[in-house]
């Protein structure tokens, strides 16, 4: 009677059918369009079969504790529950080739979601609130073109890239703990983030406009590679524990950071072609290292105080009177690295820093030395560009 018990339960689950519990604990695989999942709460993997074509509606369960998982099921063109509120592992749809509707009508929270590859999707429904808790957020080779359905204030790691319809990004994220990317979308997203206050790694590529006003502390921030990209700023931020990076925006005319005093890594700004005055950090006393290449007619650092690595400054113009701030900072101790800085540098904005007329008078050092230096430090810049549109 036990044995018929079991092989009666294994055969449900097949078909499946799970019946007869408020908490499921055993895997569930999911095989036909309406599965009949007959208890509240799944403590267990639910994987839909990769076979099942059409529309799959999944009625009944309010929790799914474990990881929900779609993948490869290429003749899948939609998902849909109005009683799933909470996935409580990881939320996984991917290479869905056909898959164009994605509606959870009750869900508010995941704790991991993952969205990829799917060629059709263009829009989310979560309902009224939308996903209002989740933890870890990737979107990538989507046709998705709104993410209202994502109404999150808390995150570690939100990664959305290679969308090429979603050309807005307005958020109410107020601390991302961890990274944020947002890379290779629509050539003109437009970056609203009026409520966030913390971030730790902030990527950005392909972005026309970046709006931050009460964001406080970062860890990184790096602009690359956003053709379209013609201000940023971010006037409340006071203090950045790694690196600040501006490089190949070629239409970049405009950067702002008013109250930021720290940069506790590299301050990098290189290849931003219509950049013609560096002046936006009026209150920076303190960065690791510096390295600005560009056509420069004007470079203001009237707070600097203490540049704890090198400083590596090329115009393609003749900055000589700011070179002349550098080589009395160097000779004030300012600067504990090596120091060079050279007007008139055709190769400004190609990454190299020799070639140009030399403005120091106070800063001795062996020209020899000077040009090794300068290559390494423009060297690791290029490889770091580089790194980062990998």
């Amino acid at each position: 009677m036990h044995s018929v018990s079991i092989l009666s339960a294994l055969l449900a689950i097949g078909a499946g059918v799970v019946s007869g519990a408020t908490t499921c604990t055993s895997d569930i695989k999911i095989s036909e369009p309406t599965p009949i999942i007959d208890c509240d709460v799944v403590d267990a993997d639910v994987v839909v079969d990769e076979n099942l074509s059409g529309s799959l509606s999944i009625e009944g369960p309010k929790q799914f504790k474990k990881d929900f998982t779609v993948r490869n099921a290429t003749k899948l063109i939609g998902i849909s529950s109005s009683s799933i509120n909470s996935i409580g592992g990881t939320m996984r749809l991917e290479g869905l080739q056909l898959l164009s509707s994605l509606n959870m009508q009750a869900l508010k929270s995941v704790n991991n979601l993952q969205l990829i590859n799917l060629p059709q999707l263009s829009g989310l429904t979560f309902g009224t609130s939308g996903v209002t808790k989740c933890s870890s957020i990737t979107i990538t080779d989507t046709f998705i073109n709104d993410l209202s359905g994502l109404n999150i204030a808390t995150a570690d790691t939100i990664d959305i890239s290679n969308n090429a319809k979603l050309t807005t990004f307005n958020s109410d994220l107020v601390n991302v703990t961890q990274s944020l990317k947002l890379t290779n979308n629509g050539n003109t997203m437009q970056v609203n983030m009026s409520r966030l206050q913390t971030a730790g790694d902030v990527q950005f590529r392909q972005v026309k406009s970046f709006d931050a006003p009460v964001l406080s502390q970062v860890e990184s921030i790096k602009f690359n590679d956003s053709p379209e990209l013609l201000s940023v700023s971010a006037n409340n931020l006071t203090s950045i524990s790694a690196s600040l990076t501006f490089i190949n925006n070629k239409k970049l005319s405009n950067v702002s950071f008013a109250a930021l005093t720290t940069i506790k890594g590299d301050m990098t700004i290189q290849n931003n072609t219509a950049l013609q005055s560096v002046e936006g950090f009026p209150n920076l006393k303190t960065v690791g290292n510096i390295l600005l290449g560009g056509s420069f007619q004007k470079v203001k650092l009237d707070s600097l105080k203490d540049v704890q690595g090198s400083v590596t400054v090329t115009s393609t113009t003749d900055i000589s009177s700011f070179c002349k701030f550098f080589d009395d900072a160097k000779s004030n101790n300012n600067i504990r690295g090596k120091e060079s800085c050279t007007s008139n540098n055709k190769n400004a904005n190609q990454g190299n820093g020799s070639g140009g007329t030399s403005n120091g008078g106070k800063n001795k050092e062996d020209a020899a030395g000077i040009v090794s230096v300068n290559t390494a430090l423009l060297g690791l810049a290029v490889f770091a560009g580089i790194a980062q549109m990998l």
